[in-house]
C-alpha cells in the first residue's frame, strides 16, 4: 500500500502528483531497481558494494526527497543497501522481493525491519544545486512546489491518494 498526493499549482494551474511507498507491483519495481544497480546506474561504488556483499537488499520504496538548500524535490526510491540478518530475510533476498510485513500486515520501510541491518545509506543529492536532500515529512508533502513554475499548490485542489 502506498500513499500519494495530487496537486494543482495556484499560479500556472499545472496538475502534478507524487507517490510514496510500495504497491502490488513491488516485485517488478524491485527487480528493475536491482537491474539498474547491477548496470551501474547508481554509481560504480554502489554496484561494487552490492556485488561484494552477500545477501544484500536495496531499498526500492519510493519517497519524496527535498533539497535542504534550494527546495527542489524529486520522487524516487530510497536506494540504501541492507543486509539480511536471518534465514527468512536471506530467502526473501534470493527470491528477489525482500519486503517485510509488520504486525499490522502493512509493508514496513527497510530501516524499520528487524530482519535487516543497514549496510550503507544512500545520500540523495540535488541535481540543481548539488545540496543534500532529505525525505519529506507530512507537512512538507502538503506544500511541494510546482515542477513547472515553482508556485505553491492550491490547497483547495490538493488530494490525498491511497494506492496499491
Amino acid at each position: 500500500m502506498g500513499l500519494g498526493y495530487r496537486y494543482k499549482c495556484s499560479e500556472c494551474s499545472k496538475k502534478y502528483e507524487v507517490f510514496q511507498g510500495i504497491g502490488m507491483l513491488f516485485p517488478e519495481v524491485y527487480e528493475d531497481t536491482v537491474a539498474k544497480l547491477k548496470n551501474g546506474r547508481f554509481g560504480k561504488a554502489w554496484k561494487e558494494l552490492y556485488e561484494n556483499t552477500e545477501n544484500v537488499a536495496i531499498d526500492a520504496e519510493k519517497r519524496v526527497y527535498l533539497c535542504t538548500s534550494c527546495g527542489y524535490w524529486k520522487n524516487e526510491p530510497g536506494l540504501s543497501l541492507y543486509v539480511a540478518d536471518n534465514e527468512e530475510a536471506i530467502s526473501d533476498v534470493k527470491n528477489g522481493c525482500p519486503v517485510f510485513y509488520g504486525e499490522d500486515s502493512l509493508p514496513a520501510m527497510m530501516g524499520d525491519m528487524p530482519k535487516y541491518h543497514l549496510l550503507k545509506e544512500h545520500e540523495h543529492k540535488c541535481k540543481k544545486c548539488g545540496g543534500k536532500m532529505k525525505a519529506a515529512d507530512d507537512d512538507e508533502m502538503l506544500t511541494l512546489s510546482c515542477p513547472k513554475c515553482g508556485g505553491a499548490p492550491d490547497p483547495e485542489n490538493t488530494m490525498y491518494i491511497l494506492w496499491d
